[in-house]
């Protein structure tokens, strides 16, 4: 195979109400996390907009 994508990364985030979680599988961890944290930044922007209704 080209890439292996065997890393995987998990990021939780426990709110009031509510957890976020993102999970990616990558050629490294460096980039799961960074998958990882724009998922979890577009998460939290609908949270907060939900919230702020």
């Amino acid at each position: 195979p080209e890439t292996a994508k065997n890393k995987e990364t998990a990021l939780h985030i426990a709110l009031p109400g509510t957890e976020l979680h993102a999970e990616k599988v990558c050629d490294t961890f460096e980039e799961g996390v960074d998958l990882c944290v724009d998922s979890l930044l577009r998460q939290i922007e609908k949270y907060k907009e939900r919230q702020a209704k």
